[in-house]
C-alpha cells in the first residue's frame, strides 16, 4: 500500500518540476520575443529617422553649405547600413542596395552638380520613403536616378 503512494508522490513531484521548467521556458521565450520586437522597432525607427534626415538635407542649400551635404551623405549611408535590419526589407528587397549605391554616388565629386540640381525631387523621394519605406515604386525611382549618375 505504501509503495503506490510513494510512486504517485514521486510522479506528482516530477510533474510539478516539469511544469515549473515549462513555465520558465515559455516565459523566457516570451521575454525574448518581446526583446526581438523592441530591437526590430528600434531598427525601423532609426532607419526612418535617417531617411528623414536625408530628405531634410535635400531641402537645404547644399551648394553653399558643405556641412549639409556631408550630413546628407551620412544620413543616406546610415540608412543603407540599417536597411537590411529593418522589417521593410522583406517587402522592399532592393532598398538596401539602392540606398548603398546612391550613398556611394554621393561620394563621387563629379555627381555633386547633378544631385544638387535634382535636390527638390530627391527630397520628395526620400520623404516618400520616410513615410513608406516598403514603397517599391519610390525605391525604383531613386534607383533610376542613381543609374544616371555613375
Amino acid at each position: 500500500m505504501k509503495h503506490p503512494k510513494l510512486v504517485i508522490a514521486a510522479l506528482s513531484v516530477v510533474v510539478v518540476i516539469l511544469g515549473i521548467v515549462l513555465f520558465n521556458d515559455i516565459r523566457a521565450r516570451s521575454d525574448s520575443d518581446e526583446r526581438l520586437r523592441f530591437v526590430q522597432q528600434m531598427a525601423d525607427n532609426s532607419f526612418r529617422y535617417q531617411l528623414g534626415e536625408a530628405a531634410s538635407s535635400f531641402g537645404k542649400d547644399m551648394d553653399e553649405d558643405e556641412a549639409s551635404f556631408h550630413q546628407c551623405v551620412a544620413a543616406v549611408s546610415a540608412a543603407a547600413a540599417l536597411a537590411k535590419l529593418t522589417s521593410f526589407e522583406k517587402q522592399n528587397d532592393g532598398i538596401d542596395v539602392v540606398l548603398d549605391g546612391f550613398g556611394k554616388n554621393l561620394l563621387n565629386p563629379s555627381n555633386r552638380a547633378a544631385v544638387l540640381g535634382k535636390a527638390p525631387e530627391l527630397r520628395e523621394l526620400f520623404a516618400k520613403l520616410n513615410q513608406n519605406p516598403a514603397d517599391k515604386e519610390t525605391t525604383n525611382k531613386l534607383a533610376e536616378f542613381g543609374d544616371t549618375l555613375r
